[in-house]
């Protein structure tokens, strides 16, 4: 939708530029033909999973996840059983507030998501996914999207 909305806004709008051995109108049409190529270059990036990795079992197994939050309070870790079985160690709550701490399991679904749900044989996910921008490990920071919204994480190994 947004990028519809981008390509009105291009066409619509009127682009200033000067005019030497063309006309406006001609200059301006290639220009709005060029800034539309580069909003179209830009979504198919943001689409690519190139741009956005996808999670592996490696950089969650073992590690704890820290929300970085003056308010609220969010922490998981990441744990593999025996049997295979994935399941997290979670606390939820507010600072200074008694904060609740479920066992829920957690799965990297097809588009590269970590993804967090409730019970093991259903496998409902939960409201929580996270997609990976980016791992700093040389200041333990997990930059993020948490269902949409971009957030930071403290990332260390248990």
């Amino acid at each position: 939708m947004t990028a519809k909305l981008l390509l009105v806004l291009f066409l619509v709008l009127p682009i200033s530029v000067s005019c030497k051995d063309k006309s406006c109108e001609d200059l301006s049409l290639e220009n709005r033909s060029v800034i539309v190529l580069k909003i179209r270059d830009f979504i198919q990036l943001y689409k690519s999973s190139h741009a956005i990795p996808a999670w592996n079992e490696d950089e969650i197994v073992n590690h704890r996840f820290e929300l970085v939050s003056k308010k609220d309070t969010e922490q998981f870790v990441f744990k593999k059983d025996s049997d295979g079985s994935n399941y997290v160690l979670c606390t939820y709550g507010k600072k200074g507030i008694y904060a609740s701490a479920p066992v829920e399991y957690w799965l990297i679904d097809e588009s590269g998501f970590l993804c967090l749900y409730e019970n093991l044989h259903s496998k409902k996910r939960s409201a929580i996914k996270i997609k990976k921008i980016k791992i700093d490990t040389d200041n333990g920071i997990v930059y993020a999207f948490r269902n949409h919204k971009r957030v930071l994480y403290k990332y260390t190994a248990e």
